[in-house]
């Protein structure tokens, strides 16, 4: 009804008379215009805005609004915030909408909305909520933040870090659902980006939802957005999209999780660009108790003009999940392109997820390469044929993989490919393309496009005789002409083992194509790190076979028992320390005070153990301790308590069978002791001296090498903890030569015992056996007085290691593997200066030391005694 000054007159006759007229909600509504905290409950609004910033010149900002509908009636829009300027930028940041009630027939919902003409637009960081029983208007949108100009040729339109949360009664529509949306007009030299948006779904429905969507005449992103799915109804999800009408698109590391709900068509980023390359890689689809009833893409390209990148995408299928369609990687679904890639994407199907439908890893309508896909199926079913990769006349289609796990559920009408060029499967030979059959049972209609056809043997317990691994039922001819079969161990943490003496059937071909294979005679197969099967593979009429007879030991696995030489190098290295410089900074602490005495002694240095290996340690030990000193009528008594801590990073590196292994680690311990000694003061015997300590402490030891893999190719590590005890004991004698000069003659045997342990390294069980170190030093060290308050000292030993070795064994066949040693002979030498200055509190003593032959080391020595 439209009030005119004549109606008006009307109106208040009737009113007059008693009459009460009723209007349509919307005939008086006005806007809402709130000042940034606003909430409500009732009444009947046009549009609402928590603040609305919308200058008539100049730039226009809304930030910080909260905004909350429980009740009422709004007739359009609603906004968080609202950012205008004709002339400027715009910005809305940080705004909040909440809605929990709301009648009316609103059709467009903003957490926060930026608008410029001539200027940049951002919306940044604004939420949007709608939940519960909402009426809404026709063809309603929501969005998380929206940014947009007009006509600009310069700057940027940014739609960033923007939520959208939709947990709506499933009766409830929407047309459109996005949580970051950037849009520009006319603008070929505008920057548009939809980055890091979110949109979470737990109930409702939604014809087209994104987590960011971008698009532009000029360059356009739309990267690092999510969308996380646990209930409803979407017929088009997608986790980003960019368009860009002249320039480049980018839509790159989305990610979409669906954990429920029932939707049409799931694709993680969506690009078209009509002239610049469009790229939609590292993007990611994780589904699991969900159905999706067409099909899921990784990363799709709808360009019709310019090349895409669809590569390194991945989709997991999982539990509870069923696929009523085709699941592809990448895909670029307009023929008229060439130069696209669709490379190294990653189709999962697992944990008893369903796929009706084919599994492609790279999929291209047009020319380009479609190579270096991995499809896994374990433990889920597929119905569709499985192909790594395939692309149009002029492409290619090498080094794809597809592996059919041990519970897999495969059609035996589907086929599976290596690749597919122009309608054709890709020859075998020297495609790069691999079959793995990982302790699967089954049959396939047709099998071919693989130069490499390799198989992981059935678990013990699984029927064999007369079971082929894999049964191809309508080979045709040169399907296996250039494929090599090769075989290997099962998981060891299943439970496989070799089965000595037993024959399995690998291939199984009906029309005897595989009489083209190449079935590669003797082999030695390897279960986890420490044991080689011996066997052969060989043909027999249409079925190519394996045959385990007997088993050695893996030489390489030597490398697993050097971090352990390392751990017992780093605790001698405690051990040196404390036979010599803590017990000297223990007996000049103690001679300083009649009482007890702290004193403390640092070494640092690198060191290398053995001759047979390459293995070096870096790092330092450290001894602190209280010592007391007592005199007798004939001797001098020192007694003392200690603390010891040392800590080394470890490098090993052995040859074995013409191979390098390579490897690093830690070891640290923790410990504590006693030591002694007696100095022989008066008689014939003075300048005689006993001295001894004893120790004990937890040693961790840690390793890892990329070098060393098991049977799936996994590395080695490991970490050990371990209790330690040791000591040593010495007889010396301290000439002096004049009354500045003295020359120490001394003889020691250092004792070192680092238990074994037990442990699992990826299922494969070893036994690390203890570590025994014992040596004999004999040497000699001569000191002078250079100065009132300075002493030189230059020293030289012999040494002998007699054991110090590290052993192990598999016990999972009981063998030993290569052990490690550091037995033999060594020099060592130090060269120090001591400080002891009357008038100060604190002695220094600082060294070098040295060591050649079979142990090898380099480091410096600092050691404090402070007088209290």
């Amino acid at each position: 009804m439209f009030l005119s000054p004549r109606n008006l007159g009307a109106l208040a006759l009737l009113l007059a008379a008693g009459f009460a007229p009723h209007f349509p909600v919307d005939a008086l509504a006005q806007d809402y215009v709130g000042n940034g905290n606003v909430t409500i409950s009732g009444g009947s609004w046009d549009a609402v805005y928590g603040l609305k910033g919308q200058p008539r010149t100049g730039d226009a900002l809304a930030e910080g609004a909260r905004l909350v509908i429980n009740g009422g009636a709004v007739n359009r829009d609603i906004y968080g915030g609202y950012a205008r300027s004709d002339s400027g930028s715009a910005r809305a940041g940080s705004n909040t909408v909440t809605i929990t009630g709301l009648n009316g027939s609103a059709s467009s919902f903003y957490g926060g909305r930026a608008r410029a003409t001539g200027g940049n637009a951002v919306a940044s960081a604004n939420s949007l909520i709608l939940s519960g029983s909402l009426a809404l208007g026709t063809y309603p949108q929501a969005f998380g933040g929206h940014a947009q100009t007009f006509a600009t040729t310069g700057g940027s339109v940014l739609a960033t870090n923007n939520r959208l949360t939709l947990a709506l009664d499933n009766a409830v529509s929407l047309d459109l659902a996005v949580g970051g949306r950037s849009s520009a007009s006319s603008s070929p030299g505008t920057v548009v980006g939809a980055y890091g948006n979110m949109v979470t779904l737990a109930g409702g429905t939604v014809t087209n939802l994104y987590g960011g969507w971008a698009t532009n005449d000029g360059p356009t992103e739309a990267s690092g957005n999510t969308v996380a799915i646990a209930g409803g109804n979407v017929t088009h999800l997608v986790g980003a999209a960019a368009t860009s009408f002249a320039q480049g698109a980018v839509a790159d590391g989305n990610v979409v999780s669906v954990t429920g709900g029932t939707h049409a068509t799931v694709i993680a980023a969506s690009v078209q660009s009509n002239n610049t390359l469009a790229s939609a890689s590292n993007n990611a689809v994780y589904l699991s108790h969900t159905t999706v009833t067409s099909g899921v893409t990784g990363g799709l390209s709808t360009s019709t003009t310019s090349p895409s990148s669809l590569n390194y995408n991945s989709i997991v299928v999982g539990a509870g999940t069923v696929v009523n369609g085709g699941v592809h990687g990448g895909d670029a679904n307009q023929s008229g392109t060439s130069g696209n890639t669709a490379d190294y994407n990653t189709i999962a199907v697992v944990e008893g997820g369903q796929v009706n439908g084919e599994l492609v890893g790279g999929n291209l309508a047009g020319a380009g390469s479609a190579s270096h896909n991995t499809i896994l199926v374990n433990n889920g079913s597929v119905t569709g044929n499985i192909i790594g990769g395939r692309t149009a006349a002029g492409g290619s289609a090498n080094g794809n993989n597809i592996i059919i796990g041990r519970r897999a559920s495969l059609d035996p009408t589907i086929d599976l490919f290596g690749g597919v060029v122009g309608g054709q499967v890709v020859a075998a030979r020297g495609s790069g393309n691999t079959l793995f059959v990982d302790s699967w049972q089954g049959t396939v209609r047709r099998t071919a496009g693989f130069a490499n056809l390799h198989f992981a043997l059935p678990v013990p317990g699984t029927p064999v005789a007369g079971v082929p691994m894999l049964t191809v039922t309508n080979a045709v001819a040169g399907d296996f002409d250039g494929a090599t079969v090769t075989a290997q161990l099962p998981d060891i943490i299943t439970g496989g083992r070799a089965h000595l003496g037993e024959t399995f059937e690998l291939l199984h071909d009906q029309n005897g194509a595989v009489a083209d294979a190449d079935v590669g005679g003797l082999v030695s197969l390897l279960q986890g790190y420490a044991i080689l099967y011996d066997g052969a593979i060989f043909r027999n009429g249409n079925s190519v076979y394996i045959r385990i007879d007997g088993y050695h030991g893996n030489p390489l696995a030597g490398a697993l028992t050097e971090a352990r030489i390392g751990a017992a190098g780093l605790l001698n290295q405690g051990g040196d320390l404390l036979a010599g410089a803590a017990l000297r900074a223990a007996d000049a602490a103690a001679r300083e005070t009649t009482g007890w005495a702290a004193f403390a002694t640092l070494y640092g240095g690198s060191a290398s153990l053995s001759t047979e290996s390459d293995i070096t340690t870096l790092g330092m030990s450290l001894v602190t301790g209280l010592a007391h000193r007592s005199e007798t009528a004939w001797a001098d008594v020192l007694l003392g308590a200690f603390f010891e801590m040392g800590s080394a990073s470890l490098n090993t590196a052995r040859t074995a069978a013409g191979t390098s292994i390579s490897g690093i680690g830690d070891a640290q311990y923790t410990g504590g002791g006693l030591l002694a000694r007696l100095d022989i003061t008066r008689g014939l015997l003075r300048g005689l001296y006993v001295e001894a300590d004893g120790r004990a402490g937890e040693a961790m030891t840690s390793w890892y090498s990329d070098d060393l893999l098991d049977n799936l190719d996994r590395p080695a590590d490991y970490d050990l903890d371990t209790p330690y005890y040791g000591g040593h004991v010495g007889l010396g004698y301290a000439l002096p030569l004049n009354d500045d000069w003295t020359l120490d003659m001394y003889g020691k045997y250092l004792f070192l015992h680092l238990d074994g342990q037990d442990t699992g390294i990826n299922g494969d069980r070893f036994r690390f056996d203890a570590v025994d170190s014992g040596r004999l030093r004999c040497g000699a060290r001569f000191s002078g007085n250079v100065a009132p308050s300075a002493t030189v000292y230059l020293g030289a030993a012999w040494e002998r290691e007699f054991f110090g070795t590290a052993r192990a064994a598999s016990l999972s066949s009981g063998m030993p593997i290569p052990s490690t040693n550091m037995t033999g002979d060594s020099a060592l030498f130090e060269l120090g200066l001591r400080i002891h200055p009357e008038t100060a509190p604190i002695h220094a003593d600082l060294a070098l030391e040295g060591a050649a032959g079979t142990r090898r080391s380099i480091g410096g020595r600092l050691q404090l005694v402070y007088e209290f």
